[in-house]
């Protein structure tokens, strides 16, 4: 298999699963809104359809990072540092569809660089110690 053969394959598979987080985690929103109603997005200022929209476009985009440049994974702090590059389009995503535009130069990179470097490592080395069997 040639390498850009290889390369699209990491792609489309990093797409879909980051899709099918984003399915997961939108069924789980949905449960919450029949169980709770609107008012559980209401209060934050958002709407059951903005927080699904950003499942999904964080996951096509993160998933797209971390199916390009999958061969980081195979060590661990490159499994952490790819973690953190797929948190960073998946946060801006969530981030540009929950903040309002006029907060986009203040609050945005200070919530994707912030959270991001806590959860985006965490995530990548969890899932490298759990592809390494270490983890139950």
């Amino acid at each position: 298999m040639s390498v850009l053969a290889r390369i699209a394959r990491n792609v489309l598979m990093g797409i879909a699963w980051g899709v099918a987080l984003a399915t997961l985690y939108s069924c789980y929103v949905v449960f919450l809104y029949f169980i709770r109603g609107s008012v559980v997005f209401r209060d934050m200022g958002l709407s059951l359809s903005t927080v699904i929209g950003s499942y999904y476009l964080g996951g096509l985009l993160g998933g797209g990072v971390v199916g390009l440049l999958a061969p980081l994974g195979r060590h661990p702090v490159g499994a952490a540092l790819l973690g953190f590059m797929a948190a960073i389009p998946v946060l801006t995503a969530f981030g540009l569809l929950h903040y309002p535009p006029w907060e986009w130069r203040t609050k945005l990179p200070e919530m994707v660089v912030h959270v991001g470097a806590v959860l985006g490592p965490l995530c990548g080395l969890l899932i490298w110690f759990r592809r390494k069997d270490f983890i139950i």
